[in-house]
Formats: C-alpha cells, sequence, structure tokens
C-alpha cells in the first residue's frame, strides 16, 4: 500500500485501511485533489450518478470505477463533499433547499433544554463519537413513574409482561453522513440493562437548509421537534396498546422464525428465545402478546451490548429488531418444529 498512498498523497494507514476494510476506493475532486472514499460515503456517491440497486456487487473495482466516470460528466448537479478524519465521509445533493449541517454542539444544546423543560432532571448514561455519528443517552428519573405507568396503562386488559421498574429513556443521534439526520428517539430501558427498547422511529430533521420555507434553518426544525418529544411516547403508547392485542401462541417458534427473516445473529437469538421460554414457564402451550414478543426480541440487542459487539453491530442489530414492528407478526406464529 506504500506507493499507492504515495500516488495519491493520502496517509499510508488510512489507504491500507481503505483498501482492506474500506471501499477500496478514491475520489479525484474538482481543485485536482484525490481523497480516499469512506464506505459511508459509497451511498451519496451512487446518489451523485443517479442510478441505484445493489448491481455493484456483481462487478470488479475497475469495472465500478469505469461505470460511475463514464455516468459523472453527464451530471450537471452540484454536490458537496464532506471530509472528516483523512476521508470523504460523506456526498450531499444541493437539491430540495440545499444540504446544511446541523452544528452537533447546537443540536444537543437544545435537546438538553427541550427534555429539562418537559421532564425535569436528566442523567447522562452513555456518548458515542466517531467520523459518521455522535450519541448521547439520557435517563429521565422525574419521569418514570408517570410515564410507567401509561405504558402499563397501554397493556391493560392483558396478560402482557408489566414493566416493572423500568426507565424512560431518550437517546440523541446525529449523522451527516449516510443517514444525514438528527434523530430524538424515545424508548425504556430494562433494570441493569443497557439496550434501549423503543416502539417508535421518533423524531428526526434532516439537514437541509429548510425545504419550502428559506428563513428556517434546520436547527429552527429541530428545536420545534425537541418541543414535541412527549407527543413521542404517546405515539410508543399507542403502539404497545396495538401490540397487546395480538395474540402469539407458540413464541419461541416465532423468536426463531423472527431472526431468520431479520438475519439476527442466533448467538444474540439465543438469548430471545431464552427470555420467551420465561414468559411461557416452559409451556408452548401459554399464549404471549405480540408486545411480549417484542420485549423477547430486544434482547438480541441486550446480549449485543453484553458480549462487547462494536457500535455498528448494535446499531445494526437495534435496527433490525425495530423492523419486526413493521410485520405482520401471526405470520410467524407457527406450530411444529421450527429449526434455525
Amino acid at each position: 500500500m506504500t506507493e499507492e498512498a504515495k500516488e495519491l498523497g493520502a496517509d499510508e494507514e488510512l489507504t491500507e485501511e481503505t483498501g482492506i476494510t474500506g471501499s477500496g476506493l478514491a475520489l479525484q475532486l474538482p481543485n485536482g485533489r484525490t481523497e480516499l472514499l469512506r464506505d459511508t460515503a459509497m451511498s451519496g456517491l451512487l446518489n451523485a450518478g443517479k442510478i441505484d440497486g445493489k448491481w455493484q456487487s456483481y462487478v470488479t473495482k475497475p469495472e465500478f470505477c469505469l461505470i460511475m466516470n463514464t455516468i459523472f460528466p453527464h451530471i450537471r448537479t452540484k454536490r458537496l463533499v464532506l471530509e472528516r478524519w483523512g476521508k470523504v465521509s460523506a456526498i450531499h445533493s444541493q437539491a430540495d433547499g440545499g444540504y446544511e449541517i446541523i452544528p452537533i454542539s447546537a443540536a444537543l444544546e437544545i435537546a438538553v433544554d427541550a427534555l429539562r423543560k418537559r421532564f425535569g432532571k436528566l442523567v447522562f448514561t452513555s456518548g458515542y463519537n466517531s467520523h459518521s455519528r455522535t450519541e448521547a443517552v439520557w435517563e429521565l428519573p422525574d419521569a418514570q413513574s408517570a410515564l410507567c405507568q401509561k405504558y402499563q396503562d397501554a397493556l391493560d386488559g392483558t396478560m402482557s409482561q408489566v414493566p416493572v421498574n423500568f426507565m424512560p429513556v431518550v437517546r440523541f443521534r446525529s449523522s451527516d453522513t449516510a443517514n444525514s439526520a438528527v434523530t430524538l428517539v424515545p424508548g425504556f430501558r430494562k433494570p441493569g440493562d443497557k439496550a434501549i427498547i423503543s416502539f417508535v422511529p421518533g423524531a428526526r430533521t434532516e439537514h437541509t437548509k429548510g425545504g419550502k420555507e428559506e428563513d428556517v434553518s434546520g436547527l429552527d426544525l429541530f428545536r420545534e421537534d425537541a418541543g414535541m418529544i412527549y407527543s413521542q411516547f404517546e405515539k410508543s403508547m399507542e403502539k404497545i396498546a396495538a401490540l397487546k392485542d395480538i395474540e402469539i401462541k407458540h413464541g419461541c417458534n416465532a423468536v426463531i422464525g423472527l431472526a431468520k427473516k431479520l438475519v439476527i445473529s442466533r448467538k444474540y437469538a439465543e438469548a430471545a428465545r431464552s427470555t420467551m421460554e420465561m414468559f411461557t414457564d416452559g409451556d408452548i402451550g401459554n399464549p404471549v402478546t405480540g408486545h411480549d414478543l417484542y420485549l423477547a426480541m430486544t434482547e438480541c440487542i441486550s446480549e449485543a451490548v453484553r458480549s462487547g459487539a462494536s457500535q455498528k453491530t448494535i446499531m445494526d442489530t437495534e435496527e433490525k429488531v425495530y423492523r419486526m414492528l413493521k410485520f405482520d407478526l401471526t405470520e410467524y406464529d407457527k406450530g411444529g418444529v421450527v429449526a434455525w
């Protein structure tokens, strides 16, 4: 990789990282500079070429470059290139009002102010920062009693698992690479567990200049979204109420079927199956609810955290588990033997 690094005028270690575990690509900019391309910028690169699909996995890197370099001269729309830590981390469009990064420090101040005004005391429990995203999580101890009561009220009339001593939390995430948004997601944590159980996608503010209203900045839009975070908890209660009305007769089989559908590692899914066995007292004839099934599946996230998985793996597992809320859960309620 030494010769390649010299040719690109790039750091040798970064060049090796890009070639072995990254995109394997470099991007020549209009100013003549050549920059290494981080894998988080791949979706923006394809979007810049106005192409999509997974065709790139079927061609070699030289073939991919040939295709993209044939397309680019015909694309007239300008793009914003975000360089961070020695690589191009994102490529953004100037369409729809243009791209404007919402400053993380300012967004965090807005989030903390809005949460304190609505929920009282905040307890910061974890944070994360990388080239592609920033994350912060706060517990809401002053709101625990009221929100857990709402949670239990949403489960009223069923035999669903009751959220004993759950702690309401809010997670802040900002990504100005592939996901290009600032999000505030409400959820709950089980006692002694770092995983977050969320029932709604939360508030999402794009990194744009405001779109239709030119005098409204992305920061203004985020301030408005943050001020309405309580409504996201209300939406969570609606989802919980809907889940508790779904009857599942074969809980363990449903866990296995969902894990296979969502491509969740068996290493993590076994924790979910064990939790489901506890919910049914080991009797496969004991029915559970859709809410119970979701709680069991969140154990996949907890197990990923406990096993020391990377932030990316944990985040991917969270997204996979959350995706099951869009499924018809009764399709996975199958009798007999369901194999891994």
